[in-house]
């Protein structure tokens, strides 16, 4: 008996599966560029080089990410979800103290010199503001529908090892079902 798995759509447009594979390529893509970065700041100055190396190592997850889908194995998926959740707690934590610093500049109860010499501190504020609330939403998009790609390929594989083993009892071979493990 063979299941009609039903396409999931990412914003009803592209399916989920290919979606998903856009965004870890797309985000091995910006490992590397970050990689690439910190090896050309380690030329000039040899601090740089444990920031090229954690880039590197962080290219893994995305790449462990992008098999899983490819292979259909939920266990090589998870641990990019479980550093996108970290991810997003860390920026969302930065989100909110952004916020409330702007707020404590708006009413002038604290200083801020703007590193940016045109903009004033209340502007440059702002920007940084509103860019990593932007940012925020980005990777609670990514998320969701990286999320989703697991799910997908997590039901699946439960699918899948439920007709496996059921196999063997429809066509006659034995009466008795697999052993489970405990």
């Amino acid at each position: 008996m063979e299941y009609e798995y039903e396409p999931r759509y990412c914003f009803r447009l592209v399916p989920l599966q290919i979606c998903c594979k856009l965004f870890v390529i797309g985000d091995i893509l910006l490992h590397l560029l970050i990689c690439g970065f910190f090896v050309k700041l380690a030329t000039l100055e040899m601090v740089f080089i444990p920031f090229g190396v954690a880039q590197l190592m962080l290219t893994l997850l995305p790449t462990l990410f992008y098999i899983g889908i490819i292979n259909e194995s939920d266990r090589l998926m998870i641990p990019m979800l479980v550093a996108r959740i970290i991810m997003m707690l860390i920026v969302g934590t930065v989100t909110i103290l952004t916020w409330i610093a702007f707020a404590l500049l708006l009413f002038s109860l604290i200083h801020l010199e703007s590193p940016i010499k045109r903009l004033s501190p209340s502007t440059y504020l702002g920007l940084q503001t509103i860019t990593t609330t932007i940012c925020w939403i980005v990777l609670i998009l990514e998320g969701s529908i990286l999320q989703a790609g697991y799910k997908y390929i997590k039901r699946r594989m439960v699918q899948r090892n439920a007709e496996e083993e059921f196999t063997p009892f429809v066509n006659g071979g034995s009466s008795t079902m697999k052993p489970t493990a405990v």
